[in-house]
């Protein structure tokens, strides 16, 4: 079984120039714990809750800690561009593999040939897809 098989498609993700207010609506109103974040259709990382209030916390630079300016600062500077990733051919063992060692409960799936966000694959994901292989 792939990922492509049992992953969110169409998920979704905001633009790497959108600000911490942007960001903090979208977190709060979808009860979001990450977010990708895209630059002209391409993933670029990811937004967690945990950066999201760092950024809160810390203020950018410059700026002073949940002030009016530190939410019109841009979320660029607080994406995780190393968050790992899968690619929609990936089959479920090396999945759960990644999802065990990198401890995120949820991953970006991205085509590698363009970088393309696909969708969201999750442990919860996972544990669906176990259950019906039993079930059945």
């Amino acid at each position: 079984m792939l990922v492509q098989e049992i992953m969110t498609s169409g998920p979704m993700s905001i633009s790497q120039s959108a600000t911490l207010r942007e960001a903090l609506r979208k977190f709060d109103t979808f009860k979001l714990r990450c977010l990708p974040v895209v630059a002209d259709g391409a993933y670029v990382g990811m937004l967690t809750e945990q950066s999201m209030r760092h950024a809160l916390a810390g203020g950018a630079e410059g700026t002073a800690p949940g002030s009016a300016e530190t939410l019109r600062c841009q979320i660029a500077d607080f994406v995780q561009h190393d968050y790992p990733v899968v690619a929609p051919q990936l089959t479920l063992l090396p999945l759960i593999d990644l999802l065990l060692t990198s401890q995120v409960s949820m991953l970006p799936v991205v085509d590698p040939e363009n970088g393309e966000l696909c969708g969201l694959v999750d442990s919860l994901d996972v544990i669906k897809t176990a259950r019906s292989l039993f079930h059945d």
